[in-house]
Order: structure tokens, then sequence, then C-alpha cells
């Protein structure tokens, strides 16, 4: 099978570059082809882990017409090019991209199998995708049978490490996040919980993993991220807060001890935060809101602890959870130990055959 993966943001660090590499690894293994077709900055074509990467538009500003105008158009004019594949599974973080991956199976003569990852209208069904994959059952349920619940996968394999990053704990509670400093990640109310932790437990270290290398391409999270480093002068704590930039994902749960993941909201990102199955996978403690589908994964003081549904937005809340932990041993240790045996049936093993599944009968429903 000639597969082909599209999207605006699959060839930057995220957590849908994650999934989308892991897949075509996956699926190349098997004997597809398969080939990801994105957005680039400097190159019109790459290879990663063996993966090939075509970038249709080498636009680097988030502009107006850099995803409105440009990305679309030369993604119609790529497809219209090469209408040789036997699937295009396409994903996005906003609903509007929707209308473009519809617009790329009639050029390119080819069934479209669409990833629903964040939550969204209902009219994603008039479209016609040959398929739609729902990344939550609170997704899927808004879109019955024209949906089917696949959730985004992780590589169970590869967090089996015993590496650790040498951030000077010497022997201190440390605390970690990561992810890019937009506001819907809720780090300012991470960081206004520091100084809570700090007045009973002074020594407890918190490593924020947010200095990413694509902020340089974008103006808006640059300017976040100053203001969070001016959140923490502000509340007298950079002693106690350590900022990092990339990071090997199962070396840095494995260096912590507890995971904070302050979301606001999953809109405009996936609604089981790759994030959070990563967490799980690593047996790290994770402290997190309820938002989106986080709940269904994650399950209080049993695999993790959640904030309640009114305190997502409350470093109080934040605080009074990371000091249970630090002070009760024995829960931090259960929740360690029950949370990769939690996402077990979120192996990239399991869900993959799935995935496969569902572009076959894509296939056959054509033919």
């Amino acid at each position: 099978m000639k597969i082909c993966y599209y999207g605006n943001q699959l060839g930057f660090i995220s957590g849908s570059h994650r999934y989308v590499l892991a897949l075509a690894k996956r699926f190349m293994s098997e004997g597809h082809e398969v080939t990801v077709v994105t957005k680039g900055r400097e190159e019109r074509a790459w290879l990663l882990d063996g993966v090939r990467y075509e970038a249709v538009s080498l636009e680097s500003k988030e502009t107006f017409t850099s995803y409105f105008i440009e990305f679309p158009l030369r993604s119609l004019s790529y497809f219209a090019k090469h209408t040789d594949f036997d699937i295009i599974h396409s994903m996005a973080s906003y609903h509007l991209f929707s209308v473009l991956a519809r617009s790329v199976a009639l050029v390119a003569r080819t069934p479209v199998v669409y990833g629903v990852v964040s939550p969204g209208s209902r009219a994603l069904k008039v479209l016609g995708f040959a398929r739609l994959i729902c990344a939550s059952r609170s997704i899927q349920a808004q879109f019955g049978d024209a949906g089917v619940f696949i959730p985004h996968f992780v590589e169970l394999e590869s967090f089996s490490t015993t590496e650790r990053y040498d951030y000077g704990q010497n022997g201190r509670f440390t605390v970690g996040s990561m992810g890019s400093p937009a506001p819907r990640r809720g780090f300012e109310h991470l960081i206004r919980a520091v100084p809570l932790v700090l007045e009973r437990h002074p020594d407890t270290l918190f490593v924020l993993a947010v200095e990413h290398p694509q902020i340089m391409y974008r103006p808006r999270l640059r300017r976040r991220l100053n203001e969070l480093k001016g959140l923490i002068e502000g509340c007298g704590v950079r002693d106690n807060v350590k900022l990092v930039g990339r990071v090997d994902v199962p070396t840095f749960l494995n260096s912590l001890d507890v995971f904070v993941y302050a979301v606001q909201t999953t809109k405009g990102m996936i609604d089981i935060p790759p994030t959070v199955l990563e967490c799980l996978a690593g047996g790290c403690a994770l402290v997190s809101s309820p938002k989106g589908g986080i709940p269904e994964v994650v399950r209080s003081y049993e695999n993790g602890v959640l904030v309640g549904d009114d305190e997502y937005d409350n470093p109080e809340a934040y605080a009074s959870k990371i000091l249970e932990l630090i002070e009760n041993r024995d829960l931090l240790s259960r929740i360690r130990s029950n949370a990769r045996n939690s996402v077990e049936s979120y192996d990239v093993n399991k869900v993959a055959p799935q995935i496969m599944s569902v572009y076959e009968e894509a296939l056959a429903c054509r033919a």
C-alpha cells in the first residue's frame, strides 16, 4: 500500500509529528511505502529515521498568507501531480483544515481518512471523508457511525529506559513539565504553584522543558516564553525552576518524580494528549487537569491525580496535589507502578493494526 500522511505541522516537534513518524516506521517495516507531506522550513525533501518527508511550502512565518493561501495552493498543486497514493491520512488540530483535506481528496482522486484529533464541529460528517478516526471516545460520540475511536498511541518499548538527565537534583524531589509555552498548556498556573510548594518543601526542584527550537520561528511563542520567564522572576522562584530545551522524552520523564500537565483546554490540540500517554508509559506520577479526553485515560488516585473540574486554572489545586505526592510516598509509589500498565492498550503494536484496518476498509468501499 502507498500511504501519504498529510498535515501542516507534521514536520515539527509535536505530538502529531511523533505519532505520524512512529506510524510511518511501523507500516514501512511491514512493506508499505510511506510519504509525509507537510509544511517545511529550509528543505524541499528530507529523510527522518528512513521516512521520506516532502514540503509543499517553505514559508516559515505564521501569517494568514502562509496558512490559508500559500500552503493550500501548493498542496493542491502537489496532489494534482501525485495521484498514485492508495490512501491519504490527514489530520490537523484546527478544523478548517478539513476543507483543504477534502479538496485534496478530490484533486488526488484518492480516499482520505481524516483524523479528528480535537473537539470540534459535527459538520465534518458532511464532507464525505472515507472514514473519520476520532482521537477520543468523547469525540467519537459526536459522529456516531461516521467515526471510529482509535486513540493516539505510545511506543511502550521506548519508555523502558533507565537513562536520566542530571539536573543537579542531588536527591531533591523533582517536578517537571514539557511542551510549547502556548497559553492552553497552563504553565503560568504551575509556576504560580511553585512558591506554595516551596513553603513546605523548599528544596523541591521544578524542571520545565519549554525552550523548544521551533519557538525561534514563532514570535507569539517567543513572547509567551519571555512572559513565563518574567513570572518566574516575579514569583521569586528562579533558584528552584530550571528551564531546558529539547529533551529525549523517555529520559526526561525518567528524571522526574512528578509530571504536571495543567492543560486549560484540548481544543486546538489532541484530545487525549500524547504527553499524557507518554507520562503514564514512563511510569511518572501525573498531576493533570480533567480537560478533554484526559479522564478517559487517567483515573484519579489510581494511575494519576486530577484536579477538580473547576480547578484547572487554580495554582493552589496543583500545589495541593504536588504536596500530597511529596508527603505520601506510598501513594506516589502506587500511582507510578499503576501508570505503565494502564496504557498497555495504547501501545503502537495494538493500535497500528486498527488503523490499517480502517485504510483497508476505505479501499474496499472505493472498489
